[in-house]
């Protein structure tokens, strides 16, 4: 049972990587593109103006991609034990309490990510009813 836990937990995160990924390099692309056409109409070049002008999704795309990326690089540092903690307590306890801790922490963790997970989606609709 143990083993099909941490099978299915290390699929989860290389799910997220791969999404991680994308969220990354399509947030780069919009971004290069975005100041490649505002550099261009500069130039005064309307093909450039017009494209710029019917991009206007891409300020918004960006900061929900930022908003997405944050949330996928915090579980995946989670889930590597790279997030910040305070080592002290568990250098101090039994490894029995040690365990306990990170069980506890763990559990804490991912409850407070479902629930701004479920905020997040809430602020996602609203925006898609606008």
């Amino acid at each position: 049972m143990r083993d099909k836990l941490r099978q299915w937990d290390e699929g989860w995160a290389r799910g997220e990587a791969a999404i991680a990924t994308f969220v990354l390099v399509s947030l780069v692309l919009v971004a290069a593109l975005q100041a490649s056409l505002r550099n261009l109409t500069n130039l005064d070049l309307q093909w450039a103006n017009d494209a710029l002008n019917s991009f206007d999704w891409a300020d918004s795309f960006m900061q929900k991609s930022t908003l997405w990326l944050a949330f996928f690089g915090a579980s995946l540092a989670t889930h590597g034990d790279k997030h910040i903690a305070i080592d002290i307590f568990s250098k101090i306890v039994s490894p029995k309490a040690r365990a306990a801790m990170r069980g506890i922490v763990g559990i804490a963790s991912g409850l407070i990510c479902l629930l701004l997970a479920q905020v997040f989606w809430m602020s996602v609709m609203n925006n898609a009813k606008e």
